[in-house]
């Protein structure tokens, strides 16, 4: 973010606030911008989007001896999957889950899916692969970490960017600045 802003001669000043009052922040327009968000039509009216910043793509974790395969949002009822609350997983499964058509138990934490996948409580979690690898080797002995594998079918693909509040009138220009500055680098 600041290397991006720096390529145009901008210095960031960084604040750290839980995701919701960041969020609220910008929008606002107490603060300039937030990182890094995914693009929800809610949000349009608010905002003005960075181009990607990354791009995570989210698949199911489950236990080695879960003989699981999947091709669409249908193969996936009667399965109890664990999801963390304020957590958005596409709008696929997030209709899918209103629907009823899915069995999501949604909690507080990631080490809780982690957990409960372990213990059999669930039989699926929708997470990235890169952050997989860390949590587990961060939080599971190496026989626990054995455990864990993943489907290589994608649920989710979603790219993340910089928000800057449309209240605050001279983000226009810090988006084409950003933006330059990103292609640089």
């Amino acid at each position: 973010m600041a290397a991006a802003f720096a390529q145009r001669g901008i210095t960031v000043e960084y604040a750290l606030f839980p995701w919701s009052r960041s969020y609220l922040n910008v929008k606002t327009g107490e603060w300039d911008g937030t990182f890094a968000w995914n693009r929800k039509p809610e949000r349009e009216e608010a905002f003005h989007y960075s181009d990607p910043l990354l791009r995570k793509q989210r698949v199911f974790l489950h236990l080695k001896d879960y003989d699981f395969d999947w091709k669409s949002i249908d193969d996936l009822e009667g399965i109890l999957i664990g999801a963390e609350f304020d957590t958005y997983y596409g709008d696929a499964f997030l209709n899918a889950e209103k629907s009823g058509k899915l069995n999501v138990d949604r909690v507080s934490t990631r080490l809780q899916n982690y957990r409960r996948l372990l213990l059999g409580r669930i039989r699926l979690y929708p997470t990235t692969v890169d952050v997989s690898r860390k949590f587990i080797a961060e939080y599971f002995t190496e026989k626990e970490a054995q455990r864990f594998t993943h489907h290589p079918r994608i649920l989710q693909d979603t790219t993340y960017h910089l928000l800057l509040s449309k209240q605050v009138g001279r983000n226009v220009r810090l988006l084409k600045l950003f933006n330059e500055g990103l292609r640089e680098l």
